[in-house]
């Protein structure tokens, strides 16, 4: 709750809030159907924007403290897939009782207003990247988003180059050909459905040339 935009809320009204929240683990590779009003307590899930044809193009990434399913409580319904990229556990809410705490209290539909304007800064910025952008900024976007950093190691990204070439847009060969360059660049090491980052801060660098 404190790394939320619910934390800004006062007390009485977040305990308002958890009232009926219940407890949900989630195993990787899931897909939360709905997507369900909650918050990520751990692991990472995945926002996809699905197509007719079935391809997916993954647009942001909810982590600890990020709330998901919010646009069900304006009525709305988007073309968007959340799938489980980690092991998670999740904070269900009622939405109900969010729902009227938010039209009853002008806190709580600021802090909604936060994250989805959040959601959509993430999603403009992947668009501008799919448009204008090359394979590797977005390549190395990803990477950077699905990187897991544990003491004493580098970070690394359990991924293929077709599970990384469809969470981009693009086909496995150029993503291939991409992946190839930041070895020889030395940005990158690793193989066999892991990569590794030795120096997460010079990727960093390279999404924003």
């Amino acid at each position: 709750m404190r790394r939320s935009v619910l934390a800004s809320l006062p007390v009485p009204l977040r305990d308002r809030v958890l009232s009926g929240a219940v407890r949900s683990e989630v195993s990787k590779g899931h897909l939360l159907e709905g997507p369900p009003l909650a918050l990520v307590v751990a692991g990472l899930v995945r926002v996809s924007l699905a197509g007719v044809d079935g391809r997916r193009f993954a647009v942001t990434y909810l982590r600890q403290g990020d709330l998901a399913g919010l646009a069900r409580l304006t009525g709305r319904r988007y073309p968007l897939l959340f799938d489980t990229i980690t092991d998670c556990r999740l904070l269900r809410f009622d939405p109900g009782v969010v729902d009227d705490l938010r039209r009853g209290h002008p806190e709580v539909g600021v802090a909604v207003a936060g994250q989805l304007n959040r959601h959509i800064d993430d999603i403009l910025y992947e668009t501008a990247l799919g448009v204008f952008g090359h394979v590797r900024q977005r390549v190395l976007r990803h990477l950077l988003a699905l990187a897991v950093v544990r003491p004493g190691a580098p970070a690394s990204c359990e991924i293929t180059h077709q599970q990384l070439a469809d969470a981009v847009g693009a086909v496995r060969e150029t993503v291939s050909r991409v992946i190839g360059a930041l070895k020889a660049e030395g940005l990158l090491t690793g193989d066999h459905g892991v990569l590794v980052i030795p120096d997460p801060e010079k990727l960093r660098q390279e999404t924003i040339r």
